[in-house]
């Protein structure tokens, strides 16, 4: 005599079936909230959820139970605590109707922050005029407010990128429902805990970009605009093999100019994207000042390095050395 795990019958005979039937026999298979005083409607099945997004291809459909399917049974058996099946089909449920429901204010929260990000952009833009004309602010006050403005115009740019996002999130696919399910199951069983579908980097789609492997700011009082070049805070160690250290770029080296081109002047974020970022396998000359040394030239080849931001070793055979370089760091 033995007995079936409940949980993991229930998985298995759902996955399985959901690979061999269409999409329309499991039209009755998701849990139901019991009847009582306070519950008196019954809860969606996934596939009436996915139907009501607009998904009528059966095949669509299915593939997207069944990924739902799959990944209910990986979470009930891996997570740190007992989850019953039952309760992952409810909050996948509930999160996709958030997935549905939240189109129109996600759109108009979107729409609002780029309002407030523009007006504030003018604002300080205004601001600067009117005390540049009334002669109060010295180089000092100058490069202050300036840093202000550069804020407020990077502001605008995010605030753009989410309305483009918000517009795109109107539309609702197989995929995004099934990503709004899980993600809001995990989120609900542990604040801590994220869904990441394959391939998912934290980074954003696509391909991420050549990096030479070390961390820059500039070399002024300004956070932003470039006085003579950027200032070398850190090389990523030899651990990371990256190459910024094999091409022997240290800490505290002056880039002045980059290809040729001088960085007096530059916006930060700007050199970074445009000038150090690239695609992986070409190169990037340099030109270094080294303390009291003549300037030199180092080349460095950009590629796409998995950096290491806690390494460890061992000390006298059972001591740990553990070293957090940075929790977010700006590695370029």
């Amino acid at each position: 005599m033995f007995r079936i795990n409940s949980r993991f019958a229930r998985a298995f005979l759902l996955s399985t079936a959901a690979a061999l039937f269409p999409a329309q026999t499991f039209s009755q298979d998701a849990v139901r909230i019991p009847q009582g005083a306070e519950v008196a409607t019954e809860q969606p099945t996934l596939e009436s959820l996915l139907r009501t997004a607009g998904i009528t291809d059966d095949q669509k459909v299915a593939e997207a139970r069944r990924l739902i399917l799959e990944n209910m049974f990986r979470i009930s058996r891996r997570y740190v605590r007992l989850v019953e099946m039952e309760e992952l089909e409810r909050l996948i449920i509930e999160g996709m109707q958030k997935r549905i429901s939240s189109r129109p204010q996600v759109l108009a929260d979107a729409q609002q922050a780029l309002t407030d990000a523009k007006a504030e952009l003018q604002r300080l833009r205004t601001e600067k005029e009117t005390k540049i004309a009334a002669g109060e602010l010295d180089e000092n006050g100058l490069i202050d407010i300036q840093d202000l403005i550069i804020e407020a115009r990077l502001k605008v740019q995010a605030a753009e990128a989410g309305v483009k996002s918000a517009t795109e999130f109107q539309t609702l696919t197989a995929i995004g429902m099934v990503d709004a399910g899980l993600d809001f199951a995990m989120k609900s069983l542990d604040p801590h805990s994220l869904f990441l579908e394959p391939g998912n980097t934290l980074l954003g789609g696509g391909e991420r970009p050549g990096i030479i492997g070390a961390e820059v700011k500039p070399d002024g009082r300004s956070k932003y605009v470039l006085e003579t070049g950027l200032i070398v805070k850190s090389v990523m160690s030899e651990q990371d093999n990256t190459p910024a250290f094999k091409a022997g770029l240290k800490p505290d080296d002056l880039i002045t100019h980059i290809d040729g081109e001088a960085l007096s002047g530059m916006i930060l974020q700007d050199v970074i994207r445009e000038r150090l970022h690239g695609t992986p396998g070409t190169r990037v000359v340099l030109t270094v000042k080294r303390g009291d040394d003549e300037p030199i030239e180092i080349t460095v080849q950009r590629q796409q390095t998995a950096l290491k931001n806690v390494t460890h070793r061992i000390v006298d055979g059972n001591i740990a050395y553990i070293h957090i370089g940075s929790f977010m760091s700006d590695q370029v």
